[in-house]
């Protein structure tokens, strides 16, 4: 009988039949109200149908019924955790903050990165004062918590305490060298990455010119090729009239690229237009709160080139072509961005519209080789309206001269730029 009845709920479930699946599981409830396993798969329907409040209904009576089941607890974390992102990313940060609460009270284990959670969404909500109560809390009870030092280091920054903005992020890479082997995992580099870059960026604030000297070089002997301290020497090297000594790419500037994919070739501009934009409305597009590069405008929050077919493919392949054009004109130069280029990668790529918005200054610290195609560019623009403009500040870096490069590009129908990941813009 159980066997039939979970065979047919999996039929269901597989063939999208999900109200049915739901009303079988509802029956079979009624039949054993104490079977933990009903509400597990329930509660996992409902969230698949984002119903995410009867999804909570039921992932909370499987934890009422047996709280020191794994498998309860599993599915009950995930689903807090996973509806606390979702909540912050449409910017309803007090609701996210309820369930990273919640995660706190029962997953003791991990309650430091709840707590940081719960202060990052009022980061969000611009209550800096609570936000430093919450990491504080994280670091009370994990000393040994990076992310909870780095996160704490931004709301001083945020504040315009630099001491303190120095303190800390001192203290985050001191809790990192006298344990390196500790934090070996792929989060643990990321977090050090961003640590070591605030560092440097603290001395530079402070002008501890000979400090800031010494850590650069550890960070070299650490890693070559973080993006974030690249973008930052390159433009700390242009205010001290130093040369920069991060090896990543000494001026990126001179690496940016300007191509078009119409030149040479036998698309028709405005049938690839039309058709690049009817594959495009199968992709959700999202309007983000959370204080990201895209503001006044929505964008695609999925990789559109993952499974492209179709004319997307058509333009992958050319892109793909346009960067092994592009790689061979650089190979030569004498950086790592040249010389370490990555033998394997992935290529990501989102859409973005705008209403009247804009792009924030931003670079893409995860990235090696950053690009922008231009598919429909509006006409009658005013001058620099809709142009992308480059250059090696960014992040509010504190500005001692502002003999710092830069350059415009007002595009058209068909352009490709391409750039090191360090570059803002």
């Amino acid at each position: 009988m159980v066997i039939n009845y979970t065979k047919k709920i999996k039929e269901l479930i597989e063939s999208n039949n999900k109200d049915e699946a739901i009303i079988l599981v509802e029956h079979q409830i009624e039949l054993e109200p104490l079977n933990i396993r009903n509400y597990l798969i329930l509660g996992q329907i409902f969230n698949s149908k984002k119903d995410f409040s009867k999804a909570e209904i039921n992932f909370e009576k499987a934890y009422k019924i047996d709280p020191n089941n794994k498998e309860v607890f599993r599915n009950l974390t995930y689903f807090y955790s996973s509806y606390a992102s979702n909540l912050k990313d449409k910017g309803e940060f007090l609701k996210a903050i309820k369930y990273h609460k919640k995660l706190a009270k029962i997953d003791q284990l991990n309650s430091a990165a709840h707590l940081s959670n719960i202060g990052a969404n009022y980061r969000y909500l611009e209550e800096l004062d609570k936000a430093l109560e919450y990491y504080n809390k994280s670091l009370k009870l994990n000393k040994s918590y990076l992310l909870g030092y780095l996160n704490l280091s931004e709301i001083y920054k945020l504040k315009n305490n630099h001491q303190k903005f120095y303190e800390t992020t001192r203290h985050m890479i001191d809790v990192f060298k006298e344990s390196p082997k500790s934090f070996t995992g792929v989060l643990d580099k990321t977090i050090i990455k961003k640590g070591y870059t605030s560092y440097l960026e603290t001395l530079y604030l402070l002008n501890k010119k000979d400090e800031y000297q010494k850590v650069l070089n550890e960070v070299i002997n650490y890693d070559t090729s973080i993006i974030t301290v690249a973008a930052l020497d390159t433009f700390v090297s242009n205010q001290f009239g130093i040369k920069p000594q991060y090896p990543y790419c000494y001026e990126p500037i001179s690496f940016i690229h300007f191509d078009n994919i119409y030149k040479d070739s036998s698309l028709n501009e405005n049938l690839f237009i039309k058709s690049i934009k009817d594959d495009l409305l199968k992709f959700e597009f999202i309007y983000d709160k959370t204080g990201k590069a895209t503001k006044g405008g929505e964008q695609t929050n999925s990789n559109l080139l993952k499974n492209a077919d179709g004319n997307l493919l058509i333009l992958k392949n050319i892109i793909v072509e346009k960067i092994k054009d592009y790689r061979n004109k650089i190979k030569k130069e004498n950086c790592h961005f040249a010389k370490k280029w990555p033998k394997r990668f992935t290529l990501k790529a989102w859409c973005v519209k705008y209403d009247g918005g804009k792009q924030v200054s931003h670079n893409h610290p995860d990235g090696w080789l950053s690009g922008v195609f231009y598919l429909n560019v509006p006409k009658n623009l005013k001058k620099n309206e809709g142009a992308i403009k480059f250059s090696i500040h960014g992040l509010n870096y504190k500005i001692i001269s502002h003999s710092y490069s830069e350059k415009i590009h007002n595009p058209s129908n068909g352009d490709i730029v391409l750039f090191p990941s360090s570059l803002f813009h």
